[in-house]
């Protein structure tokens, strides 16, 4: 059983407790966050996740030195830097698409990241700022998630019988694909959102 944060995992804990007692004392339920499954296959990393400001400070630091045209330069700073770092976590990394599919994807009344110049650059700018991150010593938690994944996908046993996801709605696309890959067969995963 898996959600997205701590409170509700204990509240789906305690809930077990009282309907289900012998499935949880024997360890037959698991109960944990996404990212604690996460965790667990990523194990060995010793990347940190960056926080909101080493994101936000390693992209100003790719901003400032970036080799584009200035008139893009210009037009991504006035778009502003947490507008750029919202396009790179909240649609390129929490979706794990590549370039091709992000030059594509429908921004519907996001206006200036529609331009395709401008949807070049910042893919640009993503290469560099994963690249000064990972130099760093740090991820993201959407690279951490994608990582997992690509450790499940390897694995030929999978780990659960089945999966029960509740707040479908607050996970990220990579997150639901890691979670879809742990069960054998799509039957045995229920989801609610």
């Amino acid at each position: 059983f898996t959600t997205h944060n701590e409170t509700l995992v204990n509240y789906f804990n305690q809930l077990l407790q009282d309907l289900v007692p012998e499935a949880i004392a024997d360890s037959r339920v698991k109960i944990s966050t996404v990212d604690d499954i996460v965790k667990e296959y990523n194990s060995k990393s010793e990347a940190v996740i960056a926080n909101q400001e080493i994101s936000k400070l390693c992209l100003i630091s790719v901003m400032r030195t970036i080799n584009i045209s200035h008139n893009i330069k210009d037009r991504l700073w006035r778009l502003g830097y947490l507008s750029i770092l919202q396009e790179i976590l909240g649609i390129i990394e929490s979706r794990g698409i590549d370039e091709d599919r992000y030059l594509k994807v429908s921004r519907i009344g996001v206006g200036e990241p529609n331009k395709r110049s401008l949807r070049q650059a910042i893919w640009h700018i993503y290469q560099e700022w994963s690249l000064l991150l990972q130099k760093s010593g740090y991820t993201t938690i959407e690279q951490s998630r994608k990582q997992a994944l690509n450790i499940v996908d390897i694995i030929t046993t999978k780990p659960y019988d089945a999966v029960i996801i509740d707040e479908l709605q607050d996970l990220s696309p990579t997150s639901i694909r890691l979670l879809v890959r742990l069960v054998e067969s799509p039957s045995n995963l229920f989801l609610t959102a």
